[in-house]
């Protein structure tokens, strides 16, 4: 039986909040699934704090690879880089303002592993915060996430950024939140990647995901939307599923009637 690919968004994904976190079933299925030789890989667009807080918090390790920042940082199940996608030089001082002159709750800057909170006047967030200056003079970023009150400003935003900077950054839509890896970077890349490093066909990668920061994945190889996820996410997606055990499910029959 020759290897598939699952390649997975963590909240509201494989992590339900609302069902207290990531689900008996979901947790059986994926051990079942690289147990029969299969791979499953996580892509988020959290930063690697909250990524591994998280998953110590859910005590869930069941990963052949995690990508962080829309697939903008990979490491390790220890925490080391794999690969670290960074942003042309000067421009972060040029997005950093864009957030603040527009009214954003909070813009974050996420370098590596480290992440700050670059003061702009809105929500402080319980993370590092550096002033406004200090955030506007760092060389590059491997991404940003900045929060607007609406998604509605979200959307414009996201589109005025591209684009400005469209060859620079890659702006993601995920509700009110703007994800911005560097350009050439998002989730459909590095789920791309993980295929290649685990030499998995591209007609065996399966992609889940619940918001549009997930949309290049799932458009890219067989692609399943969560039910909780926008219509134009459902739409273009092969599948609308409620759970990842459902995906498995229909991945180890397939491979059980090879």
């Amino acid at each position: 039986m020759s290897g598939y690919l699952l390649a997975s968004d963590f909240d509201g994904t494989l992590c339900r909040w609302f069902n207290g976190g990531v689900i008996e079933e979901d947790r059986a299925a994926v051990r079942r699934f690289r147990e029969a030789g299969n791979r499953f890989v996580l892509i988020t667009g959290r930063d690697f704090e909250s990524t591994m807080s998280v998953l110590r918090e859910q005590n869930f390790w069941e990963l052949d690879g995690c990508f962080c920042q829309s697939g903008a940082l990979c490491v390790d199940l220890s925490g080391n880089v794999i690969y670290d996608r960074r942003t042309k030089e000067g421009y972060v001082g040029k997005i950093v303002r864009y957030f603040k002159e527009t009214g954003a709750l909070y813009i974050v800057v996420n370098v590596g592993k480290e992440s700050y909170n670059v003061e702009i006047g809105g929500v402080k967030l319980a993370m590092k915060t550096i002033p406004f200056e200090q955030g506007c003079a760092l060389p590059s970023a491997t991404s940003f996430n900045g929060k607007y009150k609406t998604e509605t400003e979200a959307v414009h935003h996201a589109e005025k950024l591209a684009k400005l900077y469209g060859d620079v950054i890659n702006p993601l839509l995920n509700g009110n939140n703007v994800d911005i890896p560097p350009a050439g970077v998002d989730k459909a890349v590095s789920a791309a990647y993980a295929a290649q490093k685990f030499d998995i066909p591209a007609q065996k990668i399966y992609t889940v995901g619940d918001n549009l920061n997930d949309l290049s994945m799932v458009r890219a190889f067989h692609g399943r939307a969560m039910r909780s996820g926008p219509p134009k996410l459902q739409s273009a997606a092969e599948k609308v599923v409620s759970t990842i055990y459902e995906i498995v499910d229909e991945i180890m029959v397939g491979n059980f009637a090879d």
